[in-house]
């Protein structure tokens, strides 16, 4: 797989999956500043975080994120994974744990007693006023990823008061391709109570295709986790990737406002078509099967598969990234058409 194209069984197909949404892995000029970070730092630094001669991309990833998110600090963590497990660690002081829409790989691994798995905003509320307890986490997504819907946050206002409250945003669908030039819900949301902390974490693997995860909030927030033995005693992610993120901010804009474009040109081409799409987002979820095996038929890959196990509805998603061209977007929109008009359904013609 390069990019726009994979090549399975000896013939090349336009590949409309993953969720490198920049299309940084395959960019020439993001691909050299790799090169160049790999003979500065080597492959890999095979040590802890906490040695004080590491190597200064790791703090400079730090206050890049923290600028880029707008928070006070940033923690960077070997994965997104690893983010998530760690900030679950320490909220376990927490009495009241309620999961809105959180990735089911966060909660099936969450380290309390009693997850109260949700999805409305309303639920949440709900189950506060019913408690009794004074502390309450809140673990959700900025975006659904299943089909990319966004979360609305009008419910933080109606939180009852006389609690304290953590809400941990997992932003890893959403930072680079939403908010403020790509800058993720940190851009928009901002704490509206003093009894509310927002925390952000997301992994670096999907729309900045590095290794690693980051934490971001305010300096009490990440220096009371860096002092944790899970954040001390994991390995780092390899520093020629963080180097190469660091000194690429200028190509993120530019790869981010190409996406944009290209999104905004699939909406357009799918207008009558039936698929589930948040506008903006790079994502566009279709129901019924047999699609995923018609544009395989021609030349076209897009995700389809049960997610997030085998029992699971069937997800079934065009996924536009940067990588691609236009032409590519009105040949994946042309073909959708034909296969849904196959099928008797009129479509307009734009």
């Amino acid at each position: 797989m390069r990019g726009r194209w994979m090549d399975i069984d000896g013939r090349r197909y336009l590949f409309f999956a993953g969720t490198s949404y920049l299309g940084l892995q395959v960019h020439e000029e993001f691909i050299e500043w790799i090169v160049e970070g790999m003979k500065r730092y080597g492959a890999h630094y095979g040590g802890s975080l906490r040695f004080p001669y590491s190597g200064e991309v790791y703090g400079e990833v730090e206050r890049f994120f923290a600028r880029w998110c707008g928070t006070e600090a940033a923690l960077l963590c070997s994965s997104g994974t690893t983010a998530g497990l760690l900030t679950q660690r320490w909220c376990r002081e927490f009495e009241l744990c309620i999961a809105l829409e959180a990735h089911p790989a966060q909660v099936g691994c969450a380290p309390f007693h009693t997850v109260h798995t949700v999805e409305k905003e309303e639920e949440v509320v709900e189950l506060v006023r019913q408690s009794d307890v004074d502390r309450v986490l809140v673990w959700t997504c900025s975006v659904y990823s299943s089909w990319g819907r966004k979360r609305g946050w009008e419910w933080l206002e109606a939180l009852p008061v006389g609690k304290r409250y953590r809400i941990v945003v997992d932003d890893s669908h959403g930072i680079g391709v939403t908010g403020v030039e790509g800058r993720g819900v940190s851009s928009f949301l901002k704490p509206c109570r003093a009894d509310v902390e927002l925390v952000w974490m997301f992994s670096l693997a999907k729309a900045f295709s590095v290794p690693g995860g980051i934490i971001s909030g305010s300096g009490d927030v990440v220096e009371s986790l860096r002092g944790t033995e899970t954040w001390g005693g994991s390995s780092p992610p390899p520093g020629p990737y963080l180097y190469a993120l660091v000194h690429s901010e200028e190509l993120i804009r530019r790869q981010y406002r190409k996406l944009c474009g290209l999104v905004k040109r699939a909406e357009t081409l799918l207008e009558g078509v039936p698929h589930r799409h948040e506008v903006g987002y790079p994502v566009f979820w279709f129901e019924g099967e047999g699609l995923a095996e018609y544009l395989r038929d021609r030349g076209m890959i897009i995700s389809a598969f049960r997610y997030p196990d085998e029992r699971s509805e069937l997800q079934q998603r065009v996924v536009v990234h940067a990588a691609l061209e236009e032409e590519d977007v009105e040949k994946m929109a042309e073909a959708v058409k034909n296969f849904y008009r196959g099928r008797g359904l009129r479509l307009k013609i734009l």
